[in-house]
């Protein structure tokens, strides 16, 4: 009985060496496997010698898996720990498993049976947590986060007491008041651990809410970029205007002059249309837009009644805007109308007397569709056109 006790306490040892190996993905795993078995065996028959089978056995079986991790890779971190930590834990809760069928298994060498399921207990979870590497998997810094190394120590100390107590079916006074006072110390750092959570949380949305104000700057920049082209395009036609005007007053044709000064006038109060929603990139882009379309001789009717929100800036949402309209712009008359309502934006767009790339229209959707989350219908009433519906999301307005 004696040397089965010894080969499974070897093979306990192997599957450790074999898991922290595959684990952690040694390069040379045989020669780890190899040194680190014969290690924590002597560790482990040292106990035997000295009878003593109790926590320390597993404290000093934690410290030389950690250990040996640190000699191999140079450097520890807290996924290191961690994953020793809990393989230690699911040792320790196989005893405490196998306590609670004991008396349900009828077996002859009942010893021999408790070592057996142990191990084969043992191999399971093994094969499953080298399955689950990647969930497992933690970067978290471990000097800001030693306290979790600490708390899963102590989960350690607790479960092995009360695993004591559960096989032992009794309780002595001295161990309740050590549950006790290790109950209250989890809890504390508990309570500590989630004020960092918190703390992090709270600088990962600060971090967020920097890169978002990085990206609204850029799409203002954008927007300033096409309001410089719109100035220069207004320049030129005025460099345009007073050429004509400089040619007439050679000749004294001042009635000329005076008819390009009207028209120049009756021009710039036809296209001076500038849409103020409070949302600054949205109204320069789309007020460039709709007096490009002026320009061209189309006559608009604007009816816009939206709120103060960063969805209206974003470029995607505006450009797609424009493109839409930049479709009908061989129409005379169109009539534009964007509303808001319940967390959804309504754009309709109805053109007479003009002709309309439908399919182009519709392509130019279907591409949008899924990122900018809309909905779609072509009205075909006597006034033809496009309706359309976007899903604002989870947009705070500003």
């Amino acid at each position: 009985m004696i040397y089965f006790e010894i080969l499974i306490d070897f093979v306990e040892v192997f599957l450790i060496t074999v898991f922290i190996s595959h684990y952690f993905n040694f390069n040379h795993k045989n020669r780890y496997i190899f040194f680190n078995t014969i290690i924590l065996f002597l560790i482990s028959e040292t106990s035997r010698i000295i009878q003593y089978f109790g926590i320390f056995l597993s404290i000093a079986l934690l410290f030389w898996m950690i250990i040996s991790i640190y000699l191999h890779n140079k450097k520890l971190t807290l996924e290191s720990i961690y994953i020793c930590m809990l393989y230690s834990i699911l040792l320790i809760i196989n005893v405490i498993i196998w306590g609670f069928f004991q008396d349900y298994v009828v077996f002859s060498n009942i010893r021999i049976f408790d070592l057996l399921f142990n191990k084969i207990l043992q191999l399971f979870e093994t094969i499953i947590l080298l399955k689950l590497k990647n969930k497992l998997s933690l970067t978290l810094d471990i000097l800001k986060w030693k306290i979790v190394v600490i708390f899963e120590f102590i989960l350690l100390l607790l479960l092995y007491f009360l695993g004591y107590v559960s096989l032992l079916d009794k309780i002595s006074f001295p161990i309740l008041v050590l549950c006790i006072i290790l109950l209250l110390i989890l809890c504390i750092m508990f309570m500590y651990i989630i004020n960092l959570i918190n703390t992090e949380n709270a600088e990962k949305m600060k971090l967020i809410q920097e890169k978002q104000q990085e990206y609204f700057d850029r799409q203002k920049y954008h927007a300033l970029a096409k309001v410089k082209d719109e100035i220069y395009d207004i320049e030129h036609r005025l460099f345009y205007v007073i050429f004509q005007i400089e040619k007439h007053l050679k000749n004294k044709n001042y009635e000329q002059i005076q008819n390009i000064i009207d028209y120049y006038k009756n021009d710039v109060l036809k296209h001076q249309l500038v849409i103020d929603t409070k949302n600054h990139v949205f109204d320069v882009l789309y007020s460039v837009k709709i007096n490009e379309l002026i320009r061209d001789g189309v006559n608009i009717n604007n009816y816009i009644v939206i709120s103060k929100n960063r969805y209206y800036d974003d470029l995607g949402f505006i450009n797609l805007i424009n493109d839409i309209i930049n479709i009908f712009r061989n129409c005379k008359v169109l009539e534009i109308m964007i509303t808001e309502n319940n967390g959804f934006v309504l754009f309709r767009i109805i053109h007479i007397d003009g002709f309309v790339d439908l399919d182009k229209a519709v392509g130019l959707l279907e591409e949008n569709k899924q990122e900018l989350r809309l909905l779609y219908k072509y009205s075909d009433f006597d006034k033809k056109g496009l309706r359309i519906t976007f899903d604002m999301g989870m947009n705070d307005d500003e």
